[in-house]
């Protein structure tokens, strides 16, 4: 499962640390988030929110989590990509609706905590950001 729909005409917003701060300061659980998805949806287009973060060891990584327009929702995936190397990690799309979301069939547990992580940033960046 690939995010091709986010390659071709999605926007690309650059997450700086306040961004990330802003998106860290929501205290609301995953079903208000849910609940809150119609004041962002439909999407006018595909977008990625971007951030450059340093892992473990000093490794300098790009993670980029996408949300595309969908019917009663959004399609969230996420790409953990090298700085300069190759995509690491890419999974989804995963369907985001106001009731939850829909686990892909074939999706490994360690993808489905991914998708998950990536749905609640992509909430809250766009109800943030």
């Amino acid at each position: 499962m690939r995010s091709d729909r986010l390659t071709a005409d999605a926007g690309i917003l650059l997450l700086d640390s306040a961004d990330l701060a802003r998106i860290d300061s929501y205290v609301g659980g995953g079903a208000e988030l849910h609940e809150l998805l119609p004041a962002v949806a439909p999407l006018a287009r595909a977008v990625w929110y971007e951030a450059t973060v340093t892992a473990q060891h000093g490794t300098r990584m790009i993670l980029r989590y996408g949300a595309a327009p969908a019917p009663d929702g959004i399609d969230v995936n996420f790409r953990a990509m090298v700085e300069d190397g190759p995509v690491i990690a890419e999974c989804g799309p995963a369907r985001v609706t106001r009731h939850g979301m829909d686990r892909p069939p074939g999706v490994t547990d360690e993808h489905w905590r991914e998708l998950r992580a990536a749905a609640g940033i992509v909430l809250r960046a766009l109800l943030l950001l």
